[in-house]
């Protein structure tokens, strides 16, 4: 019995590997199916994504959920649902979890796709995308869809532009970031690797096949360009926030006592703990800090991730403990309440690749609550940020000016309250939903108009 489980694995992994080659050097082959669609009198659009609240509420949640929320209206229906087998192939979803295959958060009502046997490494690559998109035809025709847009990365890309041309529909393709580059930066030689090759082939097979590309800033839309991507049908939709609901508040008084943080300077950081974000940096600035100001600081760290247990063990090993407080992943409801006791809110984002090109979401959220940041001075973590006007820029992957930084802001109350007022106006007056919500629009329309003068009809 075990000689026979050994032989199906090696047959396995050699399927995953031929069908990866095959990949690479063809591309995806697309299904062809002969479906009759009356699409309906209303705008509705069908969102594939990788993850989504309330099981993860990572930037990618986070983004998806701001977009669903500015897109639905009177006029447009949206219908976010996630890749097949999401949320029951997440390694850590603990208390998360409640098996609902229809969630609702804010209103937006997030579906899921699931059958044993479709889910991600249950099969190879090809035959992923194949039942992705079986399952995502059923679902656009059950919603009556009018354009399906599909978020990053591949296997959405390429289910959501193959599930359009069997409808007759037009297609967008939302570039988050370069998943591929992201994992070369943490481990150089995948780059050389035939995965890395494959993925970054399929990544610009699934933007040149979209009738129209979304870029997560313009520094993406650059690489895109850079990649052979037609710069006239890539549209940039930034990171942005409802600066409404997103407002300052008053320290949450009970949960300072909870933590026992009443009378301490809190440095925090929210958001997912990756190895990228350079979390380990705040740890040692977090030591010298107390040799000068013993006691008074407290770094609250709200998330979870993989360098978590590095950065505890880093903690430890420093012997400053009764520094930091983790709280690991929290419900996205209770966010509010970490932001409002936070002073200063830290991004040392290192010197990766993946950081010069992707912005993250988080600075915009702590800006909005007039939060003061200290943030990298990777290209995509500080483009946004005048040095001591709307934030402060330390020097990357130096931790002797992360703790310059975060004392100028702690020692100088003018230069705080300068600074969290300004980071407050820039926001609302660059990153704002309302003004997200009129592009989104203008840009489906646009989508739907080439489309239409691209095939007749």
């Amino acid at each position: 019995m075990l000689k026979n489980l050994i032989k199906f694995i090696k047959i396995y992994i050699n399927r995953v590997k031929l069908d990866k080659l095959i990949l690479l050097i063809f591309g995806y082959r697309y299904l062809k199916a002969d479906v009759e669609h009356q699409k309906s009198n209303m705008i509705n659009i069908i969102y594939n994504i990788h993850n989504s609240l309330p099981e993860t509420n990572n930037g990618y949640a986070i983004r998806t959920h701001f977009i669903s929320k500015l897109v639905q209206d009177k006029e447009v229906n949206i219908f976010p649902v996630t890749r097949v087998g999401f949320p029951i192939d997440l390694k850590k979803i603990g208390k998360f979890l409640d098996n609902n295959r229809y969630p609702v958060v804010d209103d937006i009502s997030y579906r899921r796709l699931d059958k044993e046997g479709y889910r991600w490494g249950e099969t190879t690559i090809s035959q992923y995308v194949h039942n992705y998109t079986m399952m995502l035809l059923e679902f656009s025709k059950e919603k009556d869809a009018s354009l399906i847009h599909s978020a990053s990365n591949y296997l959405n890309g390429l289910a959501g532009v193959n599930c359009a041309k069997i409808l007759g529909l037009p297609s967008i393709y939302e570039v988050r970031g370069f998943w591929e580059t992201t994992r070369a930066s943490r481990e150089p030689s995948f780059k050389d690797s035939l995965t890395y090759k494959m993925q970054k082939k399929l990544e610009i097979q699934a933007c040149k096949d979209a009738t129209s590309v979304l870029a997560l800033s313009e520094i993406v839309k650059e690489e895109l360009i850079s990649r052979g991507i037609d710069g006239k049908k890539i549209f940039t939709i930034t990171n942005g926030v409802d600066t409404q609901r997103l407002i300052p508040v008053n320290k949450d008084l009970s949960l300072l006592k909870k933590l026992d943080v009443v009378d301490k300077f809190i440095v925090g950081f929210i958001g997912s703990v990756v190895d990228y974000e350079g979390l380990i940096l705040l740890v040692e600035a977090a030591k010298q800090i107390d040799v000068k100001y013993k006691d008074q600081f407290r770094y609250l760290i709200v998330g979870d991730g993989n360098d978590l247990d590095n950065i505890q063990l880093k903690v430890k090993h420093l012997n400053i403990e009764s520094l930091f407080i983790f709280t690991k992943r929290v419900p996205y409801e209770e966010v509010e309440q970490y932001y409002s006791i936070i002073d200063i809110a830290c991004y040392p984002r290192l010197d990766w690749e993946v950081c010069q090109i992707v912005s993250p979401k988080k600075p915009f959220e702590a800006m909005a609550y007039a939060k003061p940041i200290v943030s990298s001075s990777v290209r995509a973590n500080s483009y946004f940020l005048k040095h001591e006007v709307n934030g402060l820029i330390h020097q990357k992957e130096s931790v002797a000016s992360i703790v310059e930084n975060i004392l100028k802001l702690y020692e100088d109350k003018e230069l705080y309250d300068s600074v969290s007022k300004n980071a407050r106006e820039w926001v609302v007056a660059n990153r704002d939903s309302k003004k997200a919500k009129k592009l989104i629009h203008s840009i489906y329309k646009e989508t739907q108009e080439n489309f239409t003068k691209q095939h007749g009809g």
